[in-house]
């Protein structure tokens, strides 16, 4: 499918209610730059392998949808709802995710490299072998998500909150992390630290 069919799909499925989402598209290893699909349903599309960069996916909403391999540096997700997505081996490097929510999704060997996702909600989510380099997540929640052998940067991550993560990243957990089993498996926690020039009135 060419660019100029997927953006006349796009326009037609956005703007009318002639189409809901976009009807399950495979494009795995397309190049397309400065893709427009602002606030689209992208359940069960497909983009393994495909080039994104710079796109503009804020408010998308998606369920099984597969990103694995695809290039989507420098994109925006601002606001987007996905569920059970996978982004294996992607590269994410330079993404604004603010405000997004992503449950059951796999971020397993990605690069989320200088990633922005301030208050965003990831929760179920495995992070195993990601580098998270340069992360900016203030406000951020993570909720049992695996960190297992993941590069997990500590600046960007003071206002974040881990909650029953687990998995033991590259260098160890963040600083003031506590540690507690559950059964048989080994969780972490960290909640927001207080900034001490801040003066409570």
């Amino acid at each position: 499918m060419s660019s100029s069919d997927l953006a006349l799909l796009v326009s037609i499925s956005t703007s009318t209610k002639l189409l809901n989402r976009l009807p399950e598209l495979v494009l795995d290893n397309e190049h397309i730059s400065e893709l427009v699909l602002r606030g689209a349903d992208l359940s069960g599309v497909s983009f393994v392998g495909a080039t994104l960069e710079e796109a503009d996916l804020c408010g998308v909403s998606a369920g099984d949808a597969w990103f694995g391999s695809a290039n989507l540096q420098g994109s925006a997700l601002n606001g987007a709802g996905l569920s059970g997505v996978c982004f294996d081996d992607a590269n994410l490097a330079g993404v604004t995710a603010r405000g997004a929510m992503f449950q059951h999704c796999d971020f397993i060997g990605t690069n989320l490299t200088g990633v922005f996702v301030a208050g965003g909600i990831f929760e179920y989510c495995d992070f195993s072998n990601a580098v998270l380099d340069d992360l900016e997540a203030s406000g951020a929640t993570f909720y049992d998500c695996n960190f297992e052998g993941a590069t997990l940067d500590p600046l960007g991550l003071d206002l974040a909150t881990f909650t029953q993560c687990s998995g033991t990243p590259v260098g160890g957990l963040p600083e003031g992390t506590s540690t507690y089993r559950l059964k048989d498996r080994f969780f972490w926690e960290k909640h927001p630290v207080k900034d001490a020039n801040v003066v409570a009135v």
